[in-house]
């Protein structure tokens, strides 16, 4: 038993933790911008990965109007549907998870991402069953 017991619950970020997604995120977030007129410095791009995407769009684009914050964000959910299948879970995650399930450690999954790019990243990379 982990701890004798005493951990009750383990959350996990999902991107960068769970799986190998940050090559593909930054790609749907500079693809994303780039459709929408904007040009992207990597290096800023890059210092942001982890940040929920408001804070991304706004550093990027700035101060815009919903209409334009709400594309932006649709475009980076449509491109990052689109490389789903590209996504790979780390080495030990599905191991790590399955430790803890049978210790009966609850396990949550965080993300900045929506709830339907999570649930497919999860399904495609095998850990949703976990």
């Amino acid at each position: 038993m982990l701890l004798g017991g005493r951990i009750k619950g383990v959350a996990f970020d999902l991107n960068g933790t769970l799986v190998d997604s940050t090559r593909i995120v930054l790609e749907a977030w500079s693809r994303a911008f780039e459709a929408n007129g904007y040009r992207v410095n990597r290096g800023v791009l890059d210092n942001l990965i982890g940040a929920s995407p408001a804070k991304i769009i706004r550093e990027i684009a700035g101060n815009i109007n919903d209409q334009a914050f709400e594309k932006l964000e649709k475009d980076f959910n449509t491109n990052i549907e689109a490389q789903i299948h590209l996504v790979k879970p780390f080495p030990d995650a599905a191991e790590a998870l399955n430790t803890l399930r049978r210790e009966g450690v609850k396990v949550a999954v965080a993300s900045t991402s929506n709830s339907s790019v999570v649930e497919a990243v999860l399904a495609k990379t095998g850990l949703l069953s976990l």
